[in-house]
């Protein structure tokens, strides 16, 4: 059954891009709005899932707000151009689900979307620590907690270099590895915490509040 969903974006290029990114997915676009105070109130929308441009009203928090009166029952996702930690703090805080950068891939944002509407917060990987810092989640100092879901250290240490937004490239050359060896930690930390990809083993990871690793000199 698809999930239907509203697009609130005041640039007509995000709103043909996010539909063309959504196409033959299980989410159906059933309205776009270039402003939410364009939609009235309507007690038998079936809205599941509102995607919210961050820069579709000058007032974003304002703007939240009244796409939470306006869709009561639905997950919001903001869709922002901005990765800084002042309009991700924003968006949060008015309640948003998610917060989304506009050149994610469709893969991404599809895999987003899903974890969003099983309840997950999403949010980019690069903003980790901005979560932790913020007491959005609690930072784990101490390896027991992970060692726990039977994760080895160097499992732990590629799942803190998740929460820091590394790609594998990046944690193979902090860890002096090669690519293929961070690739089979990562399977092997997927398999254990019964996770499929990246993407939600970085949001596992921020919602159990797992600190991200701390730079090494030079770095």
């Amino acid at each position: 059954m698809p999930t239907d969903a509203t697009i609130i974006a005041r640039d007509a290029l995000l709103r043909e891009g996010l539909k063309s990114m959504l196409k033959d997915s299980e989410f159906s676009i059933v309205e776009e709005l270039p402003e939410i105070s364009d939609s009235p109130p309507n007690e038998n929308d079936g809205t599941a899932l509102v995607l919210f441009d961050a820069a579709s009203c000058e007032d974003v928090a304002a703007g939240l707000h009244m796409a939470r009166t306006r869709f009561p029952g639905a997950f919001v996702a903001v869709v922002s151009d901005s990765r800084e930690a002042a309009t991700f703090r924003t968006c949060i805080g008015a309640g948003a689900d998610g917060y989304l950068v506009r050149d994610v891939s469709r893969e991404a944002l599809l895999q987003s979307l899903r974890l969003i509407m099983l309840g997950e917060r999403v949010l980019p990987t690069s903003l980790a620590a901005e979560a932790i810092s913020d007491g959005m989640a609690p930072a784990l100092d101490r390896g027991a907690e992970l060692g726990a879901f039977g994760l080895t250290e160097r499992e732990q240490t590629v799942l803190r270099h998740l929460v820091d937004g590394d790609s594998n490239k990046e944690i193979a050359r902090r860890l002096g590895v090669t690519e293929a060896t961070v690739k089979i930690h990562m399977k092997g930390l997927l398999r254990k915490l019964r996770l499929t990809n990246r993407t939600q083993a970085a949001v596992w990871a921020i919602e159990q509040g797992i600190a991200p690793v701390e730079p090494a000199d030079g770095d």
